[in-house]
């Protein structure tokens, strides 16, 4: 290597880049020794050697003479702007070379043009260089993808760059992709593919992260602190030891086992339970980080927020969570170090990473390169899988490939939920009997059948029907109960859709009109910082607090995404029919704190134009225009029915929700042809892309890759309640297209002001005038033109809840969009 060879167009030395790069990787593989030792184990390989060869090897392409000759043009390109503008080109001052950038990017030039001209990828020049050594793959492999090119995406530049020089690496490494198991039935060749995907991944996610905190480094940006899991019990005895609860004790009491069921009703001490068995599985060496993962990532941002305080760094998957968690409140250089740290929880490389089963999914079929460093961080993780949808057999096929998986790579899993049927031991191929803790006095709750609940909405996602209002016409069961509740000024509804919840909305807004008790309409369709605001305000009317100081009072209506983590309580809830499984989660909430002798909860069957609705637990047949509904929605109905109608509400226990789960689900439910047909796609997934990223489609907010999905659920598309403003755009504005500065401009205007919704609802939207088609476009890439939806009628109240429909739109459409489109 020659003394004055470059690295970056800023004038840092290749010398110095691959020191600092061996820098960062050491600082891994010694804050997180377990790395090294699960690698022998399961790898049998020396993870410091391989990592050391490929950091020596990872930019050894850019002495190639046509790269370090662009190289050098464009630094001189910089020296040259520094003496105009009289600034030093000095590799000590980050800030001047991002000056620089900056200026280009106004004066729409780039900043480093011979080298976006100079058709030559270094690190296929890399490969080329040290053949002579005989890389293992591993090394290769990290090399290649170091800055995300192992991908069929980048096919083209294989085969042309250096006039299809690197052309044979290319096949070499697709021959070595495919060549695995060849000869061996297929669930033999997914057990070797995911064992090899391991040993290969290791290398290729450190090397990433090693260079890029360099580069981070190099450009005067701070670095996030590797951190170790800590976790400290909170609850103690005068004495000093651990007070600890049934459950508490039956997690230690398994930890000893590779993978467990733990049965415990909700209230019961499950998310300390959960962290006491991941602390136990470090401490003894068998995983370096805790993953939990929730149903839905609005159940996993709150579970993260409130496990915040007692472990070290909790990292929130998904971005959205990230502003659930920090919003507007962190500034400069502390936000931004906020985000490196999401960042690395996005790989699940955080001491405790929250998420959702989509995630863990989504990581296993290989279809973004992000996906290699995320599986190899789950790889040396624990796992808690907690409250999985049982009546979703869909959902269920993916989680047996996972826990599968899980297993086959000695990740110990620790099932846990209120009613998890003693079927699931069959269907996860679970050889141990469930763990359940012994029984604490618990509130009494009554349960009582209200008959048919009428909240007249569009049942129908087919825009070619006519559309009909959401109507606040209600049946006169479920008036009486929303009576009582605004009679005492306390009450938790819960609605199966949003549009259910929206109809409740308007009928108890009309009702409260004049008093002082808070309606407090929560759902999925609200921004990040509203959703915060909406928790924070459940928290204060009906949380803890609230009942310990006897101020408890306000009506909250929720959906699926109260189900869980939102700690609160009403004496008195309405709830429409779902499984019984998902009933237990919802009556979790009621007199969740003994704050009365007993709590009440009124179950109706949910009705629309005169015909049962069962939706989200059914699927709509387009055929005969009918929804039908699944099984276990369909037996808990017929339950309910039986055993609690009459004026007189009974007892219910979480004994007895046990009882019922079980008779839901005797034994694993045969899978229908559509969710065993995608099950086998996700197998295809781990055997073909464990190696080189597809060229697939890939919507990590819907869990889709490909054709395969993590959920049956509808198509989903972002909706966006503000245009973007002046702050979030570059100059040059054509009045046509917007202009992002950049991505991470972009995705800071998406995080605050996107929501996700189903695509049917966005074409109604569309039809009534509810949205406006606005046109953007992202850095210097002008003909790259994108469009998005903006929705002026969004209030902190009902969020997009009116979507779709003919509720009049309380907020004038903003003047920002006359001129785009």
């Amino acid at each position: 290597m020659h003394a004055s060879t470059l690295a970056k167009p800023s004038g840092i030395l290749l010398s110095s880049h691959t020191q600092h790069v061996w820098e960062e990787a050491e600082y891994f593989l010694k804050n997180l020794p377990y790395l090294s030792i699960k690698y022998k184990e399961l790898a049998g390989g020396d993870l410091q050697e391989e990592l050391c060869l490929a950091v020596h090897w990872h930019d050894a392409g850019k002495e190639d003479d046509v790269w370090q000759r662009a190289c050098q043009q464009d630094f001189a390109l910089y020296e040259t702007w520094c003496k105009a503008n009289g600034k030093i080109a000095a590799i000590n001052a980050p800030a001047t070379y991002q000056e620089y950038t900056l200026d280009c990017f106004i004066a729409q030039k780039a900043s480093a043009p011979h080298l976006q001209k100079a058709q030559l990828r270094h690190e296929f020049a890399s490969l080329d260089l040290s053949k002579p050594e005989k890389l293992s793959l591993a090394v290769r492999a990290a090399i290649a993808a170091h800055h995300g090119k192992l991908h069929h995406r980048h096919l083209k530049r294989w085969k042309e760059d250096a006039n299809g020089r690197f052309s044979d690496y290319w096949e070499g490494l697709v021959y070595e992709g495919n060549i695995i198991g060849r000869r061996e039935k297929p669930f033999r060749k997914w057990e070797l593919t995911l064992r090899e995907r391991y040993k290969v991944t290791a290398v290729r996610s450190l090397l990433q992260l090693a260079d890029t905190r360099a580069s981070r480094k190099e450009a005067g940006k701070q670095l996030p602190t590797l951190t170790k899991f800590e976790y400290e019990f909170p609850h103690k005895q005068s004495d000093g030891c651990l007070s600890l609860r049934p459950v508490q004790q039956q997690a230690l009491a398994c930890a000893q086992q590779p993978v467990s069921i733990l049965r415990a009703p909700t209230g019961s001490g499950k998310t300390d339970a959960s962290l006491l068995w991941a602390k136990e599985q470090v401490d003894k060496g068998r995983a370096d980080r805790l993953i939990i993962a929730m149903p839905t990532r609005f159940t996993s941002n709150a579970l993260a927020l409130n496990i915040g305080e007692s472990v070290s760094d909790t990292g929130l998957y998904h971005s959205s969570a990230w502003y659930s968690r920090f919003g507007n409140e962190l500034k400069g250089s502390d936000r931004d170090n906020a985000k490196e740290v999401h960042k690395l929880a996005q790989l699940l490389a955080t001491p405790v990473s929250v998420c959702t089963i989509d995630h863990l999914l989504m990581c296993l079929t290989g279809t973004k390169e992000e996906h290699h460093s995320t599986f190899f961080f789950l790889a040396n993780s624990c796992v808690v899988i907690d409250e999985a949808d049982f009546y979703d057999s869909y959902i269920q096929a993916n989680i047996q490939v996972l826990i599968k998986a899980l297993r086959l790579l000695k990740v110990p899993i620790l099932i846990m939920s209120a009613t998890v049927p003693d079927s699931a031991r069959q269907f996860y191929e679970i050889t141990d009997s469930i763990q359940e803790a012994q029984r604490e006095a618990e509130p009494i709750r009554h349960l009582q059948f209200v008959g048919e609940a009428l909240a007249e909405v569009n049942a129908h996602p087919n825009d070619d029907l006519e559309d009909e209002e959401i109507s606040q016409e209600l049946s006169e069961e479920l008036q009486r109960v929303f009576e009582q509740m605004i009679n005492t000024g306390q009450g938790i509804v819960f609605a199966n859709t949003v549009a259910r919840g929206f109809s409740f909305y308007q009928f108890l807004q009309k009702s409260l009109a004049g008093q002082d008790v808070p309606l407090i309409f929560y759902h999925s369709r609200f921004t990040e910082p509203d959703k915060k605001y909406l928790e924070e305000k459940l928290i204060l009317h009906l949380g803890k607090d609230a009942w310990k100081n006897r101020s408890a009072k306000g009506i909250a209506i929720l959906t699926q995404i109260g189900e869980m983590s939102i700690n609160i309580s009403s004496p008195i809830m309405y709830s429409d029919v779902c499984p019984w499984d998902r009933l237990a989660q919802r009556i979790g909430r009621l007199n969740r704190f003994a704050e009365s002798e007993k709590g009440v909860v009124f179950v109706g069957s949910p009705m629309s134009k005169g015909a049962i609705y069962p939706a989200p637990y059914g699927s709509y047949n387009q055929a005969s225009n009918v929804w039908e509904a699944t099984e276990a929605f369909t037996k808990t109905l017929t339950a309910i029915q039986k055993e609690y109608a009459g004026g007189t509400p009974k007892l219910i226990t979480s004994g007895e929700f046990v009882i019922k789960v079980n008779e839901l689900y005797p034994e694993p439910e045969a899978l229908m042809s559509h969710a065993e047909s995608n099950r086998n796609l996700l197998y295809n997934c781990m055997r073909d892309n464990w190696l080189i990223v597809p060229h697939a489609k890939t919507d990590e907010e819907n869990g889709q890759a490909g054709l395969w999905k993590s959920r049956d659920i509808d198509a989903q598309d972002t909706v966006y309640v503000r245009p973007p403003s002046d702050t979030d755009a570059a100059e040059g504005n054509d009045q046509r297209v917007f202009p992002f500065l950049n991505y991470d401009a972009f995705r800071s205007y998406q995080l605050e002001y996107s929501i996700s919704c189903p695509t049917y609802l966005i074409k109604k939207g569309l039809k009534t005038g509810q949205l406006t088609v606005f046109a953007y476009s992202i850095g210097q890439d002008e003909k790259d033109i994108h469009k998005l939806y903006i929705y002026s009628g969004y209030n902190d109240e009902i969020g997009l809840a009116a979507l779709g429909s003919n509720y009049p739109i309380l907020n004038a459409p903003p003047d920002d969009l006359a001129n785009f489109g």
